[in-house]
């Protein structure tokens, strides 16, 4: 039984991954095809993507700008992709506890620590990205970056 849960829960990860970048790809809004879609209602959802073309020239990017930006963003996908798949088994066993017909509570709450640890460490991953990218956009461009992210989070609700 908790095998097929986390098989289910991975192909519904992927399966929102793929819906996401596929919608990306085929936005009429410019630059927004650079922009990474993750699973919704996910912490750290909609982080944008590598330095691409249109990302490059919405906020003006040299090529050294572009790459290191491309760097961070992937280092922080990668991390951030790690700490959702723990949380899915995370919300799993907290799930499995609920079905359980005697409770408990010693469990219940190592489970809800775990959840909250994984949050804290999505917040603190999301915190970090931006920090670095601070340290290498110039002003203008963080402006322009925080009001791209914001019009896809405005989006995506």
């Amino acid at each position: 039984m908790r095998y097929f849960l986390i098989c289910l829960i991975a192909v519904v990860l992927v399966t929102s991954a793929w819906t996401g970048v596929t919608r990306a790809q085929t936005d009429d809004e410019p630059g927004l095809d650079n922009l990474v879609a993750q699973a919704p209602g996910v912490p750290g959802a909609g982080m944008p993507g590598p330095g691409g073309p249109g990302l490059r020239q919405r906020l003006g990017l040299t090529e050294a700008q572009a790459q290191k930006v491309e760097q961070i963003l992937a280092a922080h996908r990668e991390r951030t992709a790690r700490l959702r798949i723990a949380l899915g088994r995370a919300r799993l066993d907290a799930r499995e506890l609920t079905l359980e017909a005697k409770a408990d509570r010693a469990k219940i709450e190592a489970v809800s620590r775990r959840i909250g640890d994984l949050y804290g460490q999505m917040v603190r991953a999301r915190l970090e990205v931006s920090f670095e990218l601070k340290q290498i956009l110039t002003p203008e461009q963080w402006s322009r970056f925080r009001e791209m992210t914001a019009r896809r989070m405005r989006a995506r609700r």
